[in-house]
């Protein structure tokens, strides 16, 4: 039988080793893509022009969360409007339709940089 392709049904985030299990389902996830530019030389001696990839870093992370997250996320927040700049390491997991984690993109190192609450 031919192994069938997934779309994400949902996705769920767990921070430090949760074991895991995930602190929530997240709305909307975009970035944590990785960019560079590309460095061109001048021609050498062998007329041959040399490029390299240069500058690499990854996109920032752009998450949108409900209210029905775990308390790891709301201190994790709580910390970042204190000016408490703590660090995390975790993962975004790709769920399909029946909440299995076909996928996962792990974060390092990471910082809360912003919070932005909707107007009522």
């Amino acid at each position: 039988m031919a192994k069938r392709s997934y779309a994400a049904g949902a996705f769920a985030m767990s921070i430090d080793g949760t074991g895991g299990g995930v602190l929530g389902f997240i709305k909307k996830f975009s970035g944590g893509d990785a960019v560079a530019e590309l460095a061109t030389h001048e021609m050498g001696p062998q007329n041959i022009q040399r490029k390299q990839i240069a500058n690499l870093k990854y996109e920032p992370i752009t998450l949108e969360v409900g209210l029905g997250m775990s308390q790891g996320i709301y201190k994790w927040i709580d910390s970042a409007l204190n000016k408490e700049w703590v660090s995390h390491n975790g993962s975004c997991h790709y769920l399909n339709q029946m909440y299995q984690s076909q996928a996962r993109r792990d974060f390092f190192n990471s910082h809360i940089t912003e919070v932005t609450v909707p107007t009522l």
